[in-house]
């Protein structure tokens, strides 16, 4: 009985120390606690690159791409059969040929023949009919001479036979240009400046009318088709599209050949008509003597054009990431105002450029940020620098 009255005491006092432990505990944690001050709130100012803005007038320039093309090109086919007994070392793809140089030349001999034959035939019937009308002009005399007065009748004056003589007159003149042409035909020649496309054809080789030895490209000028979105037609001249002038807006053209930049003058020259798949205007811009310079602007190369548009009054160019867009998808930048706080400046966008986003609406002198804070908001102080 005692033991179990020991027990429980012993219990008793140890809640009693346990608590009395974890008040001390508790009080020296309050009395010791930091004490905190209240202080005002402080404004975080973010540093913002900002561009003093010169509206002025800007040029357009759109670029496109495209691929080398001749203004023209010709099939090479021989008008009479023959064998080949000459082809000119420059009838080689890739090479150049001047106009009116010979590209090749068909074997002769026959045509020759037949020339001389048709002349010699011409000669024979020429001669018959001098010596039929000198008979018909006996024929008339004698007939006269027994009937004065009376008109001879055809069989006298040898109507018949001289109009025979005539046709076959006729006929044998045409025979003989036909023969004086296929000589002539029997040599082929460049029709312009070009250069050889295809060609296949060799000395010895037989060749039979309208058969194709080669391909020739006009070197006069190349062609470049590109592709305009429909709110780019207006920024250029189109011959045909919206200016009856024969020549468009300037373009350059550009390539890079065995490491050399290159650039090349043209102009544009037509519209054709508006593709129904992709609903965009081919548009050709004409370079002239492509193959006047070394390296040449070769047909077949890809190339970069820059078309010249025309001049747009009060217009700033920005970094497209100056650009921002209000809930209701109106495009407005950032314009650092009274007290350097973030005002709202509304936009029209004119154009998007190769380097940066053309903008219409802002005033000279004002300071827009090029690089916004990630939230930023109207009324917000910010620390403006200039940028370089």
């Amino acid at each position: 009985m005692k033991g179990r009255l020991g027990g429980r005491v012993l219990q008793f006092l140890l809640v009693v120390v346990v608590l009395l432990g974890g008040y001390l505990i508790a009080k020296r944690v309050i009395e010791t606690r930091p004490v905190v001050r209240r202080t005002g709130i402080t404004e975080v100012t973010p540093v913002v690159t900002v561009k003093t803005v010169r509206p002025s007038v800007r040029q357009v320039v759109i670029e496109k791409y495209g691929t080398v093309n001749p203004s023209e090109t010709v099939k090479i086919t021989p008008e009479v059969s023959g064998k080949v007994v000459y082809v000119a070392p420059g009838l080689k793809r890739g090479r150049t040929v001047r106009r009116g140089e010979v590209l090749l030349r068909i074997d002769d001999s026959d045509y020759r023949v037949l020339y001389a034959q048709a002349e010699a035939e011409v000669k024979r019937v020429k001669s018959e009919l001098k010596r039929l009308k000198e008979e018909a002009e006996v024929s008339i005399q004698e007939w006269q001479r027994y009937s004065p007065g009376v008109e001879p009748p055809p069989l006298v004056a040898m109507t018949p036979q001289l109009e025979a003589l005539e046709a076959e007159l006729l006929a044998a003149e045409s025979r003989l240009r036909k023969a004086s042409l296929d000589l002539a035909r029997t040599v082929l020649k460049a029709p312009f400046d070009a250069v050889v496309i295809e060609e296949a054809v060799g000395p010895g080789q037989y060749l039979n009318a309208s058969q194709s030895v080669a391909t020739l490209a006009s070197t006069d000028a190349a062609e470049i088709r590109v592709y305009l979105k429909e709110g780019e037609v207006g920024f250029l001249d189109i011959p045909g599209l919206n200016t009856d002038s024969p020549e468009g807006s300037e373009a350059l053209v550009h390539a890079e050949i065995g490491g050399v930049k290159r650039k090349w003058r043209g102009v544009v020259r037509r519209a054709e008509p508006v593709d129904e798949r992709t609903r965009l205007f081919p548009v050709v811009v004409v370079v002239k003597s492509p193959y006047q310079a070394t390296p040449p602007l070769s047909f077949g190369l890809f190339v970069r054009v820059l078309l010249k548009g025309k001049g747009i009054r009060d217009a700033v160019l920005l970094p497209e990431g100056a650009v921002q867009w209000d809930s209701d998808g109106t495009p407005f930048v950032w314009v650092v105002g009274e007290n350097e706080r973030l005002q709202k400046g509304k936009v029209e966008i004119v154009k998007l450029i190769e380097k940066g986003v053309l903008l219409r609406g802002l005033r000279d002198q004002q300071r827009v940020v090029l690089t916004p804070p990630a939230v930023a908001t109207e009324g917000m102080k910010v620390r403006p620098v200039e940028s370089p």
